[in-house]
């Protein structure tokens, strides 16, 4: 990135070094400034490069991530089913027995069934 002093900046120095001195410092500053200017440039470039990295998310830290979370709510969903299906299969059991044990008729039945009674 070029830098360029002001006229009066050049005249300045020119009345007080003379013309060829005043040239090398104005280029010399010129120069000094443009360096700088490209180096902090850069410099916040990739401070602000490296900062949206941080904060943004690749594609493929998402589907990472999204991935370990389908594994977690998978494995839970699983661990809830079975144990829905426990319970419900011990009220079953636990109603027919109520059923048969209360209900002489249903006992009757159980047992023409396996052949117990004839």
């Amino acid at each position: 990135m070029s830098v360029r002093l002001p006229l009066e900046v050049y005249e300045t120095l020119e009345k007080a070094v003379g013309k060829e001195d005043a040239t090398a410092i104005v280029k010399s500053i010129e120069t000094a400034i443009s360096e700088a200017t490209d180096y902090k440039w850069s410099t916040t470039k990739e401070e602000l490069l490296d900062a949206m990295r941080k904060e943004f998310v690749t594609k493929d830290v998402f589907n990472e991530k999204i991935n370990v979370l389908k594994e977690e709510m998978t494995s839970k969903i699983e661990l809830t089913r079975l144990s829905l299906d426990k319970k419900f299969t011990i009220m079953f059991l636990i109603l027919l027995f109520t059923i048969v044990f209360l209900n002489i008729n249903s006992l009757e039945f159980i047992a023409k069934l396996f052949g117990i009674l004839k």
